[in-house]
């Protein structure tokens, strides 16, 4: 179908640029963050020095964020040598990423509702694209990625899958249309291993195109013929590697764990849990599109508590209420059931299936929202046809640009500095209500007040983390949560002078979860630094006896 809009192409592509960049543009004078921007930028050796074999394969490891990206050190590595730590540079490339994640995004719906719209609607599917992919782009949730530098993965991982999946579909073409061919799939192939060597969150993504040949494309052919077999090489093609990206992503967060905490097992976050607070992430994923208020990086984890199991369930049975109610309507609206399975795919890696699972931050809906928003895209077109007057649905689409566009430019001021940021962070209502983030402000916020050679700041800041953190462990006491008492001491630990008194309490409670072998060592430490406390000793003749218990299987 061809395009033939009032107003040239270039012109709607340099006018989203002006707006979403113009809203964006205090990012320009932003510093860097006492927000891991000094573990991914500032103290970072991997974009250091020469280009040399032994960086390379350090890039191809994944233990100084957790995460496998290579494609993205290179890009460190790249900024550095011409900007070194000026964060004018990497602010800068952050709002340049996002300006052309916006147009893309724009030019990508304008085709795809062009593809599967009918040809009375070519007149005002420009206008509509512009309208939803300046909705995406000024959405507050895009404050995060955008102006903090950290979070570049995201930008850049999302225009590589854009691209990759605008080759797809030209790899693609509708019947009768011209077009096709190996050249532009192997493209769409090498955009979206990129991808994946960007950022892991875009691993599901041949998952996605599963969805999109099955519900879109319709070209999924029939059941063991050669061409079904020449389908599943192609799909194959673009989930293999994501499963490399995958598993080298797990086995840091697993074994080569470095400056990070070790992932809890399912002992600690049983697979029960797991599903239930996914389900529970992706309902809270969705619902962000429109509830985007108190927004802050500083998300509690999803705690299992009692005020909070009525959220999940809630939030899950929604879930597999439209999961269920897109599967009946297939037949009929096949492309609600894309939208819907597609935008779970692309979400699958924000949900912590690996990991104590949080409450979904503004970074995570970058990539899954495009999806939301392009179906947002089809329901208006099809409102459009049903309206006697569309234009009222186009004023609507401005107003609420220009709302999104307002709530973003008053989200960014608190990511100016880490002095602005952390003062933002601990006024949230969301402050106080998990220990282990709390006190994991106060300390990054002592960090910086070090930097700027605020010694009373500082030791107040640390003073009000251990006081913190005190506080979590009689709390958990009281509840005999022993096992919530000895991770905040550790974290203690980590970042304060150990006492005696410190190191024979945990062994107490190490006792009460029969981690023998671990209380033994929290013992020997204290009867070290204090060798006549009785409580130590006492408490090494119980932990004798628990062990021949064990030994004898009493």
């Amino acid at each position: 179908m061809r395009l033939s809009p009032p107003v040239p192409l270039w012109l709607q592509c340099l006018l989203l640029a002006v707006v979403v960049g113009g809203v964006f543009s205090p990012v320009w004078q932003f510093e860097f963050l006492q927000w891991d921007d000094d573990i991914a930028v500032t103290q970072n050796e991997l974009i250091r020095g020469e280009l040399t074999p032994e960086r390379l394969v350090d890039w191809f490891q994944s233990d100084q964020a957790l995460r496998f990206k290579p494609v993205h050190w290179l890009s460190g590595w790249l900024l550095y040598h011409q900007f070194g730590l000026n964060p004018r540079g990497w602010h800068g490339f952050n709002w340049l990423l996002h300006i052309a994640v916006a147009v893309g995004f724009f030019l990508l719906l304008r085709q795809v509702l062009a593809r599967w719209s009918r040809p009375e609607s070519a007149s005002w599917i420009g206008g509509l694209a512009w309208l939803v992919a300046a909705a995406w782009a000024l959405h507050p949730l895009r404050v995060e990625p955008v102006a903090w530098v950290t979070a570049s993965t995201y930008p850049m991982a999302t225009g590589w899958l854009l691209l990759s999946f605008a080759l797809y579909l030209r790899a693609h073409p509708v019947a009768g249309a011209t077009g096709g061919g190996r050249g532009w799939l192997v493209g769409s192939w090498l955009a979206a291993v990129l991808a994946y060597g960007t950022y892991p969150v875009t691993v599901t993504y041949g998952l996605f195109l599963v969805v999109v040949d099955w519900g879109a494309l319709k070209c999924i052919p029939r059941w063991r013929t050669p061409a079904f077999w020449r389908w599943v090489v192609k799909l194959a093609a673009f989930i293999l590697p994501a499963v490399a990206a995958l598993l080298a992503t797990v086995w840091a967060r697993y074994f080569q764990v470095g400056i990070f905490v070790a992932a809890p097992d399912l002992v600690t976050v049983a697979l029960g849990d797991r599903l239930l607070m996914a389900l529970a992430s992706i309902g809270a994923l969705a619902g962000r599109l429109v509830w985007w208020f108190d927004l802050t990086p500083n998300v509690p984890p999803m705690e299992a508590s009692p005020h909070n199991v009525l959220r999940f369930f809630l939030l899950a049975v929604g879930v597999v209420a439209m999961s269920v109610a897109s599967g009946l309507s297939r037949v009929r609206h096949p492309g609600l059931a894309v939208i819907w399975v597609g935008f779970i795919a692309l979400a699958l890696p924000c949900l912590g299936l690996t990991e104590r699972a949080t409450w979904p931050v503004d970074r995570y809906s970058y990539l899954s929202h495009l999806v939301l928003m392009a179906g947002l895209a089809v329901a208006a077109s099809q409102m459009r046809r049903c309206l006697p007057q569309g234009w009222v649905l186009g004023w609507v689409g401005v107003a609420g640009v220009l709302v999104l566009g307002l709530g973003s430019w008053r989200q960014l001021s608190m990511w100016a500095n880490s002095s602005v940021f952390f003062t933002a962070l601990t006024k949230h209502p969301s402050f106080g209500q998990n220990v282990r983030q709390d006190g994991h402000v106060l300390l990054l916020w002592s960090r910086y007040a070090a930097q700027q050679s605020d010694v009373d700041r500082m030791n107040e800041l640390r003073v009000q983390a251990l006081a913190t953190y005190l506080h979590g462990i009689r709390r958990a006491l009281d509840e005999a949560d022993f096992a919530e008492a000895v991770a905040l001491m550790t974290h203690i630990e980590h970042h304060f002078p150990a006492t005696a008194e410190m190191y024979r309490e945990k062994a107490a409670w190490l006792i009460e979860l029969g981690r023998l072998a671990e209380a033994e060592n929290a013992l020997a430490m204290s009867l070290q630094l204090k060798p006549d406390d009785e409580r130590a000793i006492e408490l090494m003749t119980k932990l004798r006896e628990a062990v021949n218990q064990a030994e004898t299987g009493g």
